[in-house]
This record gives structure tokens, C-alpha cells and sequence, in this order.
């Protein structure tokens, strides 16, 4: 630098001697200023760098986590002091997310919301802002713990009592399936109690002795725990409302005289029972009735169908009921019908009966030895089987016999089965004859009892 001024000054001087050669002016002689070499030249100052934004690296993020941004990367090449400025650029629509402070190196943030967050840097060295650098946040849900719920329990329970517990309010936030894990975590110093299926959601156990327990519940969905959750329950001792039993359901016939049954009944404190039955519905036609204070009482049913008794004990203080069932059956019984044209007419036991006729018709070859119809029946079986014994089949004119037609003696009709019998007679060829037709029920010992007089062709 010192050589170039130098060089500047020798040709200003080179100018100015030209310009003094005007030979119509006096000559003038310049003067001239030799500059001093030997003082030092200040150096020029290089101009201001522009300072670089770094915002860090793209990363994946769990919702609820905590992150921590860094900008301590940025750069100035001037090594000037920097000062950061941060943005929330993009988030989730709906994300109330804000930075902790937006002006130092590693603000931090909560994302609230599953989604992508933008945010952006930019640098000041005091003179110039850098260019924006951004990073690219995205927010995943990842597994949460689930959370132990136990519903309340009443605040005392009687000792020996059964009490049933209840963590179906415990719930997981990702909807993964919930492992239960119950403890007894206190109980009085002779208790035994334990817990029936720890495992599950709704176990079970007797408080046995009078005091305070604890109870704790843990679930995991299998990766994470929650926290335990307990309960105390307060255990007393006072009176239990006794426990109704009516007895066991019976099915008797039509007549018979039934016996209640209440001596299973029980008092949880051993207090005396007393009884008080009662009846709560029966057959349609029914008179039956009942109020009876013993615990075995007999009672007759007059109807068949379905009757519902109830019994209620009580200690004097507390009492319960209980319900019992009575069937009666019908008594098993023959019916018998005369068949025609228009269908069946049940006939009453024991059936009798006379009548006269005088059939036409016509046979011809073999056939007139199948005889000819004058009434015919049906037997039916309800209830029970039945027996025909007794059958007779008379004619006055032994040429011209009478008999039944597809009934014998000691035939048996089944439960439940429908015998068609006809009375029959062989031609009597215009000849009158005197019949009597005849058998007995033999488990009822009801007859049956036929007579007619008249002529065939």
C-alpha cells in the first residue's frame, strides 16, 4: 500500500510540471511535499459474515414426551456473540403446544397432539440475521400405562360376609388388554382370608375376622404397569339377615298331599327362625291356600298344573324369602269315544248302552265273512298304560256270532295311544238276534257294557 500512494504522488507532480511550460507565462516553480515514509499505514477492515442457523436434526417423538430443541450448532464466522430466535412454525391443528422460551440455545416443548411439527431457527450475530433453518418433529403415540381402578366396597361388611371385588373401571389409554393382579396387602393378625381368582377382574373373598384390611390392585397391559391403587375395608361383626330355603321342586300326581320343605333354611349368627309360608300362584280353578308357621308343612293340590309357594324366614330383625315349585300331574286316565261322520264324542266311564238295528248291506263272496259294523270306538291311554280284561261277545243265535273287531282280552293300550274298535256281527240273513258286547278297564275297574237286538241281510 505504502509503494502505490508513493506512485500516485510522483505523477500528480509529473502532471503539474506539464501544465508550467505555457511559454506566455513566468515560470513558476512547484513545491512539493515528500511525504514520510517511515510512519505506518492502518490496514483496511474486512467486511461482516453473515451467521448460519442450524435447528438441529429431524426426529420422531413419542406423544408426551418432552423435547428439547438444539441450536447450539449455529455458527459465526466472525465469532461474534449470537442471539437465537424460535418458532413454532407448523403443529397439529388443534395442539395448544408453546415453546419454554424462545430465545435460548435448547428451548423444550410438550407436543400435545399425534402429528408433524415444523419449528424454525434464525441467528443474529448482533448485525445481520442468518438465513431459517428448520427441523421436523414427528409425534407418534407410544404405549402408555394403564391406570388400577377398584369401585368401592360398602364402608363396613359384616364378618364372614363374601364380598365380590370390582376392577372393571381400570382402563388403558391404548386399548390393549388389561392383567389383573389383586392383593391382600394388610388384614387382622388371625385372618386367613384370601383372595378367589387374583387374576381376574372380579375376584372374590371372605372376610373372616373382625378389622380393617387392605386390598391393592395392579394391572399391565403387558409392557407397563400402573400404579398399585388399594382400598380399606372395615370389617364388623352384626347381624345377617338369614338365608331362605323353600326346598327343592317336586312333581306330584293330582290328590296327593305334598310336603313343603323349609328346614334347610339358615341363619348366618345362629339366631332361631321363624316360618311363614304362603302361596303365590296356582292352576286357574284352584282353592288352595296356605298360612302355615311350621317349616314342614302338607298341603293338597286340587288341580293340575304349576304352583309357586313362598317362604319367608325371619331372626326377629332381618328376614329373606325363597320360592319353590309344585307340579301336579294329572291322574292318568281312559278316555273312550264313539267315532262318526262328524268326528269323535268322548263317552263317559263306565259306558252303557242299548240299541236296536236293522242293517242292510251287501257281501259278496269272502266278504261276507268280515261281518258288519253296528258302533264303532276309540280308546285312548292318558297318563299311564291300560289293561282290557273281561271281553265277552255274545249272540242269541250262535250262527250268527258277535265280536270285537281289533280289541282282545289283555290288550294293553300304551300311554299315550289311540285303539279304533269296532262291535261287529256276522249276516244274519234277515234273522233277529239279541247281542251283548262287554269288557273291564283292570286298572280302574270301569266296564263297559253294550246291548242290541235287530236283524242284518
Amino acid at each position: 500500500m505504502k509503494i502505490m500512494k508513493l506512485c500516485l504522488l510522483t505523477t500528480s507532480i509529473a502532471f503539474l510540471t506539464a501544465c508550467g511550460n505555457d511559454s506566455s507565462s513566468s515560470s513558476v516553480t512547484p513545491s512539493v511535499t515528500t511525504p514520510d515514509l517511515t510512519t505506518p499505514l492502518t490496514p483496511l477492515k474486512p467486511s461482516n459474515n453473515i451467521p448460519v442457523a442450524v435447528a438441529g436434526i429431524n426426529q420422531n417423538i413419542t406423544l408426551g414426551d418432552l423435547v428439547t430443541l438444539d441450536g447450539s450448532e449455529s455458527i459465526d464466522k466472525d465469532q461474534d456473540l449470537l442471539t437465537y430466535v424460535w418458532k413454532i412454525k407448523e403443529k397439529p391443528e388443534g395442539s395448544k403446544a408453546v415453546l419454554s422460551d424462545d430465545s435460548i440455545v435448547n428451548p423444550t416443548f410438550k407436543p400435545d397432539l399425534q402429528g408433524q411439527y415444523i419449528v424454525s431457527l434464525i441467528v443474529n450475530d448482533g448485525k445481520l440475521d442468518s438465513q431459517e433453518s428448520i427441523v421436523k418433529l414427528d409425534v407418534v403415540r407410544g404405549n402408555a400405562a394403564p391406570v388400577a381402578v377398584i369401585a368401592n366396597v360398602s364402608e363396613e361388611i359384616q364378618v364372614g360376609k363374601k364380598v365380590i371385588l370390582d376392577g372393571s373401571s381400570s382402563a388403558d389409554s391404548d386399548n390393549d388388554p388389561i392383567n389383573y393382579n389383586w392383593t391382600i396387602e394388610s388384614k387382622p393378625s388371625d385372618s386367613t382370608a384370601q383372595l378367589s381368582m387374583s387374576a381376574s377382574q372380579n375376584p372374590s373373598v371372605v372376610f373372616d375376622k373382625v378389622g380393617t384390611y387392605t386390598v391393592g390392585l395392579t394391572v399391565s397391559d403387558g409392557i407397563l404397569s400402573s400404579e398399585k391403587t388399594t382400598i380399606k375395608v372395615k370389617v364388623v361383626r352384626g347381624n345377617s339377615a338369614p338365608l331362605s330355603n323353600a326346598g327343592s321342586p317336586q312333581t306330584i300326581k293330582i290328590g296327593e298331599t305334598v310336603t313343603l320343605d323349609g328346614s334347610k333354611s339358615i341363619d348366618p349368627d345362629s339366631d332361631k327362625l321363624s316360618y311363614q309360608w304362603s302361596v303365590s300362584s296356582v292352576p286357574s280353578g284352584s282353592k288352595v291356600t296356605l298360612q302355615s308357621a311350621i317349616a314342614n308343612p302338607d298341603v293338597t293340590l286340587d288341580k293340575p298344573g304349576n304352583y309357586v309357594f313362598t317362604l319367608k324366614v325371619s331372626d326377629g330383625s332381618l328376614s329373606s324369602s325363597s320360592n319353590v315349585n309344585i307340579t301336579v300331574q294329572s291322574a292318568p286316565e281312559i278316555v273312550l269315544s264313539t267315532t262318526g261322520f262328524f268326528g269323535d264324542s268322548i263317552q263317559k266311564l263306565p259306558y252303557s248302552n242299548t240299541s236296536s238295528f236293522n242293517i242292510s248291506s251287501t257281501c259278496v263272496g269272502n266278504g261276507c265273512g268280515v261281518g258288519v259294523s253296528l258302533d264303532k270306538f276309540v280308546l285312548e291311554a292318558k297318563g299311564s298304560n291300560f289293561t282290557i280284561i273281561n271281553l265277552n261277545a255274545t249272540s242269541s243265535n250262535p250262527q250268527y256270532s258277535a265280536f270285537f273287531d281289533n280289541l282282545s282280552n289283555n290288550k294293553v293300550i300304551q300311554k299315550g295311544e289311540k285303539l279304533n274298535f269296532a262291535l261287529k256281527v256276522m249276516h244274519t240273513r234277515n234273522n233277529k238276534v239279541n247281542l251283548n258286547y262287554s269288557f273291564t278297564i283292570k286298572e280302574t275297574g270301569q266296564t263297559f257294557s253294550y246291548a242290541a237286538n235287530g236283524s242284518t241281510n
